[in-house]
């Protein structure tokens, strides 16, 4: 994981409309931490939600040079459905940043990784 790493996803924002709640609550049990699980319910669509969550755990794990499985990852996000910004941490990997942005129907993510001067200044950046 070098300085300034930078790890891309883009996911039609629509994707996990065609599951029913309760298939997206089982998989958000499954699949988020607790804290990922909590800011989901907070927005006004869980399935969406869910996919921002995941989108951003993908950003994420290509910035982290793929160092553990995306699905270890575990954020902390600020913001709502249509964009904000979060890090990302879980079993001592820290030090990536990113943020995340509803364009066009499309959920952008944008993770970097690397030096604290460095990761602000490109997620600052993308705002």
């Amino acid at each position: 994981m070098g300085d300034g790493a930078v790890g891309i996803d883009l996911e039609e924002i629509t994707a996990f409309d065609r599951f029913d709640r309760i298939t997206i609550v089982r998989a958000s049990a499954r699949w988020l931490s607790p804290a990922e699980r909590a800011w989901c319910a907070k927005q006004f669509s869980l399935a969406r939600a869910f996919l921002v969550v995941l989108c951003c755990r993908e950003a994420a794990f290509k910035s982290s040079g793929r160092a553990r499985p995306a699905h270890e990852l575990a954020l902390r996000m600020n913001g709502d459905l249509s964009g904000g910004r979060g890090d990302w941490y879980h079993g001592g990997l820290t030090g990536i940043e990113g943020t995340w942005r509803l364009v066009a129907g499309k959920v952008l993510a944008l993770a970097v990784a690397g030096d604290p001067v460095v990761r602000g200044g490109l997620c600052q950046r993308s705002n």
